[in-house]
């Protein structure tokens, strides 16, 4: 190849490699860029929770008048304290709602006892650039077994919560939520959580 072939090939050549570099950087630095990035419609979050729980501490005595059994008296209740794990995965969907499924496992005070959660999960949400702020409502089954572990308690639970999180990455959150139990009184959650969120489908 002679030396003037060699000069018209190089600028192409040039302008190849130069094109392959921009396409590399814009793959690696797209998500600087997403208009969406406060949008992700996929998200996962895990993280601790330190929950506040309102147990009976024994059955209630049962009396007997006139041959007549009376009714039970209640069962003393006993505060109690949990901390948990908690994993969740959430869709987003319309009009800034999202809805998933939860999971939550960990123990109260004493050796013997233990605490699990499945909930599904409803949400609204108001984006704010740097992160968003919403509620969500937890609904589904919650497990104790506390005392010496021959005491357990299965209930259908609904829970309101608050929570927000804030960019911290260009795929990732840190966020906390606080909620209570609905008519239960007493009993009340507090969490922090780090989340990925996946890319626009």
């Amino acid at each position: 190849m002679n030396a003037l072939a060699i000069a018209r090939r190089f600028p192409r050549e040039a302008g190849r490699l130069r094109w392959r570099e921009g396409l590399l950087a814009l793959l690696a630095t797209g998500c600087l860029f997403d208009n969406h990035a406060a949008t992700r419609p996929a998200r996962f979050a895990v993280g601790p929770n330190l929950r506040a729980l309102d147990v009976p501490t024994g059955g209630g005595a049962r009396g007997t008048t006139a041959g007549r059994t009376s009714e039970t008296t209640p069962a003393a209740r006993d505060p109690l304290s949990a901390v948990s794990a908690s994993l969740k995965f959430t869709m987003q969907t319309s009009l800034h709602t999202y809805a998933g499924a939860e999971i939550e496992t960990g123990r109260l005070e004493g050796e013997t006892s233990s605490f699990s959660g499945a909930y599904g999960i409803f949400g609204v949400e108001q984006p704010l650039g740097f992160g968003s702020f919403g509620v969500e409502l937890a609904t589904g089954w919650r497990g104790l077994r506390y005392g010496t572990g021959d005491d357990e308690q299965d209930l259908l639970v609904i829970e309101p919560r608050v929570r927000g999180q804030i960019w911290i990455g260009e795929q990732w959150t840190l966020g906390g939520a606080v909620g209570a139990v609905a008519g239960r009184g007493g009993e009340w959650m507090t969490g922090v959580y780090l989340g990925v969120h996946s890319l626009r489908f």
